[in-house]
């Protein structure tokens, strides 16, 4: 059972957009937190310039779980010939939730590096191979580069975006936070972009917890001071370095 005194008058800003927070928020108020939400990136659909043939590719590549919320709607697969992969744990379960079961996912990581370091996408089992990655616009261009130094022929379907989100907290109640936790490099920079320079300031005093070794390097190179670095993105590794290092000796 959760120690409920763990996070006792801590207040956590949370930043995960609207509709993907309601976890984190609740397992945090289960400690004793006091939960501020102010959602750093907003997500939308977009409308795809050109639908793919998916009969066409080797492999499907879903970078999230709004790629499969957003995506699956606007292809249809043929197992036969169609190979589906996952970036993560919580994409390849987002696919099984719509009937997809048979879908490749590193089993340790939940990065584009970890699939690259997957027996699958070995250089000699992708060669001359197509595959298509459905993401949201302007992400990273690490996994497509790499595949294509590996022979590889790529196409990107960009079926979400992601924009700043609008400020629905005040500078003050924003400033009471005492941690920070922000799920992606894109959200921290929309966090420092969204509120004044004085709360900006006082943020850069508290304790930051990021999801990964990029997004702690963005948040030094920005000014924060105290940044901690979890696991990876998920909700219950977020959790677990909050408390690490708000209540080391809580059971969880």
């Amino acid at each position: 059972m959760p120690d409920s005194a763990a996070l006792d008058k801590i207040t956590v800003l949370v930043t995960r957009p609207a509709g993907q927070a309601d976890y984190l928020i609740k397992r945090l108020q289960q400690y004793g937190a006091n939960v501020l939400h102010q959602p750093a990136i907003a997500i939308s659909a977009a409308k795809p310039v050109q639908m793919p043939s998916v009969d066409d590719y080797d492999w499907v590549i879903f970078i999230s779980k709004n790629a499969v919320k957003y995506g699956l709607s606007h292809l249809n697969f043929d197992s036969q010939y169609t190979q589906l992969a996952a970036i993560g744990k919580a994409t390849k379960q987002a696919l099984a939730d719509h009937g997809f079961n048979d879908v490749f996912s590193p089993q340790t990581g939940f990065t584009s590096e970890d699939l690259l370091s997957s027996r699958q996408f070995s250089e000699s089992n992708i060669n001359g191979c197509k595959i298509l990655i459905v993401r949201g616009g302007a992400g990273r261009e690490h996994l497509k580069q790499q595949l294509q130094q590996c022979q590889a022929k790529v196409d990107y379907f960009d079926v979400y975006q992601r924009q700043q989100a609008e400020q629905i907290i005040s500078n003050d109640q924003l400033a009471t936070a005492d941690v920070i936790s922000v799920s992606s490099q894109q959200g921290l920079e929309n966090l420092v972009a969204m509120v004044d320079a004085l709360t900006v300031k006082s943020m850069f005093d508290k304790l930051l917890v990021v999801p990964g070794t990029r997004c702690h390097q963005k948040a030094t190179e920005l000014g924060f001071k105290q940044v901690e670095t979890a696991a990876n993105a998920t909700d219950d590794a977020m959790l677990s370095c909050i408390i690490d290092k708000i209540s080391p000796s809580a059971t969880h």
